[in-house]
Parts: C-alpha cells; structure tokens; sequence
C-alpha cells in the first residue's frame, strides 16, 4: 500500500516538471504595456479651446496604428486604388525594352565623274554627230536591286568632227553605295555599241572608247490562224534579260509595235543571230521563226502566227491629262451584281491588257489605286477575241493615303 502512494506521488511529480518545462519554452511571450511602450517621444503641446478658456493637453508623439480613421466609411477605408497625389504604379514593360536602338543614318558622299573618250566606227575612224548615252545604277550595300538613286538611258553628249565627247555626271548616294556607269552610242547607219561600264564609285576622270557595229534591218508580219493582221503585238529582237540585268546588254535588245497591217521592223541592228518572238499576255505563239540573222542585206522573216486569246484592252487617263501609273482592279457587273474581278497594272502609257474576262456583255467598272471608280462601260467580250474596251477616264481621289 505504501509503495503504490509513492509510486504515484512520484508520477505526478514528473508530469509536473514536465508541465512546467512546456510552459517555459512553448508559452507565448508576455503582452507589452502600453504604458512602458520605449517608441514614446518628446511630448507635443496641443491648445484645445473650450469657450473662453485655453487648455493645455500633452500627447505622447506616437506613430498611428495602420487602421483607418474612425469617419471614413468602409468601402473608401479598405480602397487599395493609389490616391490622386500618388503616381499609379505601370507594371507593365517598356517599350524600349525589347526595341533594339535604331541604326545610324548612313553619312552621304557626292560622287563626280568626269567622262571623256571617242566614238570609232568599226575601222576605228571617228565617227562624227554620234549620240552617247549613260545609265546610272546605284546599288545600295543591303539591296541586291538597283534604287531609287538610278536613272535610266538617257543622252548626255554628241560626238565632234573628231569622234571625241566629255560630260560630268554629279550625284549625292550613301558612302558605301556602288556607283556605276553604263556609257553607250547609237548613230545612223550603225548599230549600236557595246557598252562601256565604268566603276565610278570614288569618282574621278575616265577615258573610254565607244566602237559603233556594222548594222543590218530585218521586217515581217504577225497575223492569225486566218492569215488576218495583227495590230499592237509587241515584237522583240536580241536577248530578253530581267529588267535589273538590262543595263549591262544596252544595245542588244529592241523592241517595236506592229502596225495596222500587222507589219514590223527594225533597223540598225547588230549583224548576227538574234532570238525573235512576241511579247504578249493575250496572245500564244503557234509558228513561225524564233531567231533572225542579220546581215548586210536587208532579212525578211516568214510571218508569226498567233492564237488570241480571250482578253480584253483598254487605256486608262486621267481627267487633268496626267499619267497614271499603278495597280488596278476591273469589276464586271451582270444585273447588279458582280460576277467577276481581274487585277492588273497600269504602266506609264496607260495601256492595260488582261486575258481572261468573263464571255458574254457586262458593265466593266475600273478602279485604279489612289483614283474613284470609272463610269461603268457596257462591253461584250466573245471566246478568244481580244476586245478594245476604249478609253476609260479616271479622276484622283485627293484624301487617299497610300499605305505601306
């Protein structure tokens, strides 16, 4: 009996140390008195006045509690929107961020060069009254096609009762821009020569000699399975070659329109074989001859046969006479309703051929880029015909903005 008194008076003495040693390390620690509260500063004096009498209060300089002033109510208290004298914070990234810096402007040179030579027929005699012609291509470092800066052939100079010729050509192009000469001449009863390049990038004074090549003509006809004229192909001589590759074989290709007989020719061109045919978006060669040799005489060639096919042609002008140049849409109506769009391109004679309009008679309505629509025109296209459409008049649309 004593045993099991002290056996359990031991017990309840171990869960009490253990009771106490989990007070003493897990207890949380003991409140702050206000009062005793070591952020109090200096006390500041507040004047409070209560009718006639002043009274004097001191408060403890305590930093407020983050809670919201007792008179504001609930909604405006918990707003976390930044006040109007706070700056909205922007989250979002900047612009400049991800935009890498632009490039330098490239700095821009003046090219001159000064041209002078002779032009020699093919005996080397000096050739007197001859026409020299230059085209400038200019090739920026990061385009592979010639710019903006360019010019086409063009006269510069005639020759002297001696052969000779001079001219300067003056042009302002970036500084790491090719600057390239393709200088030629063309006289009466001569074809014309090959052409000289000059690398004329640093600038400075070149000599050249222009040979002008013994020339021959040839003629012929382009007509129809029928063996009926055909007037306004086309026709080309020499080597077609892209229009960026044609400088460098000035001289070599030649190109004329029939006339209403179907009829045509070229003159003062350089003795040899040439390639022949017609150029044409409307019409399919079916026979006849693809080179013509040409020689002292003058050369006939058999007549090219061509199948036309369904098109349609029309020149376009503006209402103050200018000269229209761009891309274009043609709209054929039936009973109000369209039933067929064609997209083309007017070049700088405002001639625009298309192949394939719809058979039968509809109201053909144009519209060039930058210009209002044309007044519709009532046309009949049949199978395989090409159909002059005429003369449509267009007028520029002052407000419209070219997109790029």
């Amino acid at each position: 009996m004593n045993r099991a008194v002290a056996l359990a008076a031991g017990l309840s003495c171990l869960v009490l140390l253990f009771c106490a040693a989990w007070l003493f390390w897990y207890a949380p620690a003991p409140v702050r008195n206000a009062a005793s509260d070591t952020r109090s500063a200096t006390p500041a004096v507040v004047a409070v006045t209560a009718g006639n009498t002043v009274h004097v209060e001191a408060h403890a300089n305590v930093p407020a509690d983050p809670v919201a002033p007792a008179n504001t109510p609930p909604d405006e208290a918990a707003d976390p929107r930044p006040s109007p004298s706070q700056p909205k914070p922007d989250f979002r990234r900047s612009p400049s961020a991800d935009k890498t810096p632009p490039l330098e402007a490239e700095r821009r040179k003046v090219v001159s060069a000064l041209i002078s030579g002779r032009v020699l027929d093919a005996g080397f005699a000096p050739v007197e009254g001859a026409d020299v012609f230059c085209e400038v291509v200019v090739m920026q470092r990061s385009m592979s096609m010639p710019d903006d800066e360019s010019s086409s052939l063009a006269k510069v100079a005639s020759s002297a009762g001696d052969g000779s010729f001079v001219f300067t050509l003056e042009r302002e192009t970036s500084e790491s821009a090719a600057f390239t000469l393709y200088v030629s001449a063309r006289c009466v009863g001569f074809a014309p020569s090959r052409p000289v390049v000059v690398n004329a990038t640093a600038g400075g004074g070149f000599d050249v000699a222009l040979t002008l090549r013994a020339g021959g003509s040839v003629s012929g006809r382009v007509v129809d399975a029928q063996q009926n004229a055909v007037a306004g192909v086309r026709v080309a001589l020499g080597k077609q070659v892209p229009q960026a590759e044609r400088p460098a074989h000035a001289g070599e290709y030649f190109e004329v329109l029939t006339d209403s007989t179907g009829a045509f020719s070229f003159e003062n061109v350089p003795q040899g074989v040439h390639r022949i045919g017609v150029v044409s978006l409307v019409h399919n060669t079916r026979k006849g001859p693809t080179e013509a040799v040409i020689g002292d005489a003058h050369t006939i060639l058999d007549d090219l046969v061509v199948e036309v096919v369904t098109a349609l042609r029309l020149r376009l002008v503006e209402a103050n006479g200018a000269k229209l140049h761009g891309p274009l849409t043609v709209t054929f109506r039936e009973n109000g309703k369209d039933k067929q769009r064609l997209t083309g391109f007017v070049t700088g004679d405002g001639l625009v051929e298309l192949v394939y309009p719809p058979v039968g008679t509809f109201e053909v309505i144009i519209k060039v880029e930058g210009c209002f629509e044309s007044a519709p025109q009532r046309l009949t296209f049949s199978l395989n015909q090409l159909t002059d459409g005429g003369t449509f008049t267009v007028t520029r649309d002052p407000d419209f903005v070219k997109q790029r």
